[in-house]
């Protein structure tokens, strides 16, 4: 179901796991946290220093840290990973699939 609308690469900040939710740390992609912009979403794995594509728009994946229902808003951990939206955390995106923690699912990115 993936859809690239727009993917970047960025220099990767630390290492960066495949499907997790990233930001940016000086111009570095880094792991998100709830409390942070998101820019998107890791579309493989990389060492720090290495170059990492990004999907910044479109029907991405992402690996989930508990369960979310479909169609239900994405937040992050301090790992990247998907959980459900709080009123408190920023958002990624939305579920396009339930899922439990070490799935992944589809999401359509809608950051906030």
């Amino acid at each position: 179901m993936k859809k690239s609308v727009l993917v970047s690469a960025f220099v990767a900040g630390e290492r960066v796991e495949k499907y997790r939710f990233v930001r940016l740390n000086h111009a570095k992609a880094i792991h998100a946290s709830d409390s942070t912009p998101i820019l998107g979403v890791s579309e493989g794995s990389c060492a720090e220093g290495g170059v990492l594509d990004v999907m910044l728009a479109g029907i991405s994946e992402v690996k989930l840290a508990s369960t979310v229902q479909e169609n239900e808003k994405l937040s992050s951990t301090s790992a990247g990973l998907a959980i459900a939206h709080s009123e408190t955390a920023r958002v990624g995106g939305i579920a396009l699939a339930s899922g439990v923690a070490g799935d992944i699912i589809p999401v359509l990115l809608a950051q906030s």
